[in-house]
């Protein structure tokens, strides 16, 4: 979240158990993807990995609350919006995930996002995860025929009330962000597949 200080994200409910352990939602979908999907296949590699890697930065993140482990975690999801976007547009066009331009775009566009996120100090942090999001979803909106666009509403639903404190114990409501997150990001791997 830009702009706020780690102060204000624990104030915000970051911090509690549910936020902490929602996360391990994600490394089951990585360990799942990685145990049932078969491995020489480049794309479910890649978002195993990218679950995983989202899965144990946020966890660390909300565990810990430091600036490294704040870091990790907005890269992670940096990745993970990355390879969303990617595959929409290769999906869109049919073009081979087990191709070299497919890893090379995912990790030049990373690489790109992630040094403008650690350069300006996370102040364009929620500009490019909202873009990704919103590209990703203008790509694939026409083909999607599953609960991807229905659980990342209720995660957005979760996530203001949990930034506005709308509700007396708002802090869980960033845990069911990081469920119906994960939820929308798994049937999307699952479309895209």
């Amino acid at each position: 979240m830009p702009n706020k200080s780690i102060l204000e994200l624990k104030q915000i409910g970051w911090n509690n158990l549910f936020a902490i352990y929602t996360n391990l939602l994600y490394i089951i979908f990585g360990l799942y993807i990685l145990y049932n999907d078969n491995m020489s296949n480049l794309y479910s590699l890649l978002w195993s990995c990218a679950f995983i890697y989202i899965g144990i930065s946020s966890y660390l993140f909300h565990k810990n609350m430091t600036k490294f482990t704040r870091f990790l975690d907005g890269n992670s999801m940096i990745f993970i919006e990355t390879l969303l976007f990617i595959t929409s547009i290769f999906f869109i066009y049919g073009k081979n995930y087990n191709s070299f331009n497919f890893i090379i775009s995912i990790i030049l566009l990373w690489l790109i996002l992630g040094y403008i996120d650690y350069k300006y100090n996370k102040k364009y942090n929620i500009i490019i995860d909202v873009t990704l999001v919103i590209l990703s979803i203008l790509i694939l909106c026409k083909s999607l025929k599953n609960n991807c666009l229905l659980y990342l509403y209720i995660a957005v639903f979760a996530w203001i009330i949990n930034i506005y404190k709308i509700f007396f114990d708002h802090g869980i409501f960033h845990g069911f962000w990081h469920i119906f997150t994960g939820f929308s990001l798994y049937e999307a791997y699952l479309h895209c597949k």
